[in-house]
């Protein structure tokens, strides 16, 4: 009895083919095996005008904050540049002599 599962199991294994695969070793799966997944994606695929709205002004927003921030980020330079040349100025003064 256990032989003819084992050759049954065998049969039908042998006509399986094997999934085919990318060149990092992954196997390739098709949206059509899932077609929950292809509904989200569907889904996902076509966003609202609300949310279009909404990703224009948050990229808005992060433009406007990284234009601040490049800002600050060259001011603290010229302040930091500024206080160094000035420490470097002094260092490299002549002491003023000592009363005896």
């Amino acid at each position: 009895m256990t032989a003819a599962i084992e050759a049954v199991t065998l049969e039908i294994c042998s006509e399986e083919k094997p999934p085919a695969s990318n060149p990092a070793g992954f196997p390739i799966v098709q949206a059509e095996d899932f077609p929950m997944a292809k509904a989200l994606l569907g889904h996902v695929a076509t966003p609202s005008s609300l949310l279009l709205e909404e990703t224009v002004i948050l990229r808005s927003r992060i433009r406007a904050l990284e234009a601040e921030l490049a800002d600050l980020r060259e001011e603290r330079d010229v302040l930091l540049y500024d206080g160094l040349r000035r420490l470097a100025d002094e260092a490299s003064a002549p002491a003023a002599p000592v009363p005896a």
